[in-house]
């Protein structure tokens, strides 16, 4: 939490400075962005919290299918762990997902961090609205991430191994905080390297679709963090299915929402209500 923090301070500051350099239409662009990011985000937020209670009958009956998949793949999760460790099982390909996995992390952050930088130089606000965009996809999903955390206790694949066992337990919020070995082993389910990683690559596919290879580049780099959490021991299959919808929800969500006016602009609730409608069909179109 540090790291995101000082990001976010790096964020706001290049922002605000930028700001005061001139008055061309980017930068006024640029000005409102960051005017609009706090109650965006907290407009976002409400969204997305609200979601579920917005839904279909078929929507529900999509979603019910989707937890009974999950469920299903918690009994193949031993075996996939075991595949993907077995495979990385060498000191190259460990070294190698350390620094794959910081890509749902430091060099995700920092690299997100340094392309808001560049563009704000640049005057560009394209670039910008994408910085915009992508760290408010991160913080909600890291919300919701969080929620799940404390609501399940799954155990980390480290933990049940040195229990020489090979399936883990969920102890709900009973044991969240607690620590074996100087490490937390009751927060696995989902992970929140690979919703940042997903809440990025969905961004900027989303925001770039002109470039043709921004989309396969993102997406293949974001599972290749979820493969690489497996790979570290640090979580199982499924938690790295579910972080991965999470952070492209919540960057889908976000990017549909981009233009549209918030609760602090919209006079009236009731307009608020009908134009946020919340619905999953148009995250998949």
């Amino acid at each position: 939490m540090k790291i995101i923090r000082s990001l976010n301070f790096l964020f706001f500051f290049l922002v605000f400075s930028q700001t005061s350099f001139s008055q061309n239409n980017d930068t006024l662009k640029i000005r409102n962005q960051v005017k609009s990011y706090f109650p965006k985000l907290a407009d976002n937020t409400f969204l997305q919290a609200k979601a579920p209670f917005s839904l279909q009958k078929k929507e529900w009956l999509f979603v019910g299918g989707i937890a009974a998949a999950t469920y299903g793949l918690t009994f193949l999760d031993p075996i996939i762990d075991k595949s993907l460790k077995d495979f990385g099982n060498t000191p190259a390909k460990k070294q190698a997902s350390k620094h794959i996995s910081e890509l749902g992390k430091l060099y995700g952050l920092g690299g997100l961090a340094l392309f808001c930088g560049i563009n704000l130089i640049a005057n560009n606000h394209k670039g910008v609205q994408t910085s915009v965009l992508a760290s408010q996809s991160i913080f909600t999903s890291l919300i919701w991430v969080s929620v799940l955390k404390f609501g399940t206790g799954r155990e980390r694949p480290f933990y049940v191994h040195q229990q020489n066992e090979t399936i883990s337990k969920w102890y709900g919020p009973k044991k969240i905080g607690q620590k074996m070995f100087g490490k937390y082993v009751y927060d696995s389910f989902p992970s929140g390297h690979t919703a940042i990683a997903f809440s990025l690559a969905t961004t900027f596919a989303h925001q770039y679709p002109q470039i043709k290879w921004v989309a396969p580049v993102s997406y293949s780099l974001a599972c290749l963090v979820g493969i690489s959490r497996i790979t570290e021991n640090k979580h199982w299959a499924t938690d790295v299915i579910v972080s991965s919808l999470i952070g492209y929800l919540c960057s889908r969500q976000i990017y549909l929402n981009r233009g549209k006016k918030t609760a602090y602009i919209t006079p009236k609730r009731e307009n608020l209500v009908k134009d946020f409608s919340f619905s999953i069909s148009p995250y998949f179109a």
